[in-house]
């Protein structure tokens, strides 16, 4: 077992449970105008996406996207918001997403994974619910995602200090290229017992609000138990446990002290 490391002002913007499922057979676009009117009181916005294509874990080390050919085309990724936009529930013919978000993180305290997950199980139990009373069919989860997305303002690193321990740049000796003026990079690594895969992705961006330089840091799972019955918060723990401690683990000291770490 890891040690459970809490952070107190932690970077984190945007935290997004998922389900990944099928099964659902009668499932309609009107259906989700039905289930709308359960949680309208949370959640009164409404707006509409493109539908999440599915991205399936698999045991090779890439992930499979799946495209899926049938006669009537899905509809369209259903998005229910709560009054001060940081919740949000999304819905689309085989996915059940709820969000956390703030807009940047000066933005509110993130109010932690205990609390976030409780909102979850929660709203996806009525979603359950709602499937058995309208007699949508059998609601079978394909696969479970958690992700933790981050963002570390270019102006609060120390000048010349790394943000990651993996990936920074030699400059013992004599260099043609200057300093990279943005970057990209990923990385993946199995979790345990063949359950999913973590996702380390972090890239240079721009905040969209400002404008200013941003590190946009994505840590998140997949993948589900092999259990005919999934027990999906065993999941979510598992892959929460590893989102942490990936995080520290790909991070230097200094830049977990800015964040306040505790163990």
């Amino acid at each position: 077992m890891s040690q459970k490391i809490r952070f107190e002002r932690p970077p984190v913007v945007e935290v997004v449970f998922g389900v990944l499922f099928g099964g659902l057979t009668n499932l309609r676009a009107a259906h989700i105008g039905v289930f709308w009117d359960r949680v309208r009181d949370e959640f009164p916005s409404v707006d509409e996406a493109p539908p999440l294509l599915p991205v399936i874990e698999a045991r090779e080390p890439l992930p499979v996207e799946e495209i899926e050919i049938g006669l009537v085309p899905p509809f369209r990724r259903t998005w229910l918001r709560s009054a001060d936009g940081h919740r949000l529930i999304q819905l689309q013919h085989d996915r059940f997403i709820y969000n956390w978000k703030r807009d940047s993180p000066e933005d509110g305290l993130y109010p932690s994974y205990d609390k976030v997950i409780i909102d979850f199980e929660r709203l996806w139990g009525e979603f359950n619910t709602f499937v058995v009373q309208e007699n949508l069919g059998e609601l079978l989860p394909r696969q479970l995602e958690l992700v933790y997305v981050n963002i570390i303002p270019v102006d609060r690193i120390p000048k010349n200090d790394p943000v990651f321990v993996d990936h920074r740049r030699d400059s013992t000796q004599s260099r043609f290229l200057p300093d990279p003026e943005s970057f990209t990079w990923r990385t993946s690594y199995p979790l345990p017992e063949s359950s999913g895969r973590l996702h380390v992705l972090a890239a240079t961006a721009r905040q969209s609000s400002t404008g200013a330089p941003i590190i946009r840091l994505e840590v998140s799972a997949r993948g589900i138990n092999d259990a005919a019955v999934p027990d999906t918060r065993a999941w979510f723990d598992l892959a929460h446990e590893w989102i942490t401690n990936g995080f520290t683990d790909v991070t230097t000291t200094k830049m977990q002290t800015e964040w306040g770490r505790q163990l």
